[in-house]
């Protein structure tokens, strides 16, 4: 019976995450995220053009590449009032020149001040479109786009922004794979784990896809798009759905249900007092080595407690296989 409750919890997870794989591949193709990305790197050409018609470096005591730069002033959105800004340290270079190599420029600053406009202008869209996507999918605590380099150039949560300009998300693999991808069918997902892009909950699920220029199905990905699913507040409402229930139907005293990671440690708990986030439990063999999609009612001994256990492995759903999770549900005997 437990099993087979544990088989309808972990069913319903994989249903639900199939669909958010979905949602990152069909988002990765809008226009407004690849224009982004594309601007960017607009502006990244046009400030090498200027400085090498200036016979110049970029300066590194500014930022040691020109996508520095360009990011610098995009996350700034384009000002120019700063005297500590790029743009007024780029000005007071450009003022330091001769007067012929200031005449011998204009048309290349005048190019870098029209890419600069686009790319914030491009910047200030792909945000839009994130709060758009997000304020109808509120099963997200956020969406971010991130440029090659796993820097954040939009997302979905304005008051989160000034934050993100801190974070450098190319260590991580759920951006690695997405870099790494070369068709709009691909998607990736981190196991559920703490992340940068959701500081405030102790876990987060994070699912991605690489954004092609012009949108192209397939090709080199110039960035990533990222979603970060709200897991504890699915994943809970999921659980206590499947505690086993008295005939009042309120759950039955000292029940708990729980997903463990193909590590055996806890991803979420209806009881994170007792069963905490990371635990390990102490399964049997057998508990440990279920095959995608079977199901298994044993006991465990848990804190001087004994229970009737029922446990299924996950054998994903469609083209989502699954990360090896499996679904448990737990009755003091």
């Amino acid at each position: 019976m437990y099993g087979t409750v544990a088989r309808n919890k972990i069913s319903l997870i994989d249903r639900n995450l199939l669909e958010r794989t979905c949602d990152v591949r069909w988002w990765a193709m809008e226009h407004a995220f690849w224009f982004s990305l594309s601007s960017e790197n607009t502006l990244c050409i046009s400030l090498n053009r200027l400085m090498e018609a200036m016979d110049q470096p970029l300066p590194k005591e500014i930022f040691p590449t020109a996508k520095d730069w360009c990011a610098k002033i995009t996350v700034q959105n384009y000002v120019t009032g700063d005297e500590r800004s790029p743009m007024a340290r780029l000005g007071q270079l450009i003022a330091s020149q001769s007067t012929e190599v200031r005449a011998s420029i204009e048309e290349d600053y005048l190019s870098l001040e029209r890419a600069l406009k686009t790319a914030a202008d491009a910047e200030d869209y792909a945000c839009s479109r994130l709060q758009d996507i997000r304020s109808s999918y509120s099963l997200y605590r956020d969406l971010v786009l991130l440029d090659d380099s796993g820097r954040i150039v939009a997302n979905a949560r304005p008051e989160l922004a000034k934050l993100y300009t801190k974070v450098d998300a190319s260590t991580q693999n759920w951006f690695r794979d997405g870099m790494r991808s070369t068709a709009a069918s691909q998607f990736f997902c981190s196991d559920v784990a703490q992340s940068q892009l959701d500081a405030e909950r102790e876990t987060s699920l994070i699912y991605s896809a690489g954004v092609r220029k012009d949108g192209a199905r397939e090709g080199i990905s110039a960035g990533v798009l990222a979603t970060v699913f709200d897991w504890e507040t699915e994943a809970l409402a999921i659980l206590n759905s499947c505690l086993p229930r008295k005939s009042d139907g309120k759950p039955v005293d000292g029940s708990v249900a729980f997903y463990t990671n193909r590590k055996h440690r806890i991803m979420a708990s209806t009881c994170a007092e007792h069963f905490k986030i990371g635990l390990e439990l102490p399964f049997t063999e057998r508990q440990r080595e279920l095959s995608p999609g079977e199901s298994l009612t044993q006991t465990i001994e848990f804190n001087g407690c004994r229970y009737i256990i029922g446990s299924t492995r996950t054998k994903g759903y469609r083209e989502y296989t699954g990360l090896g999770w499996t679904a448990h549900v737990l009755r003091p005997m």
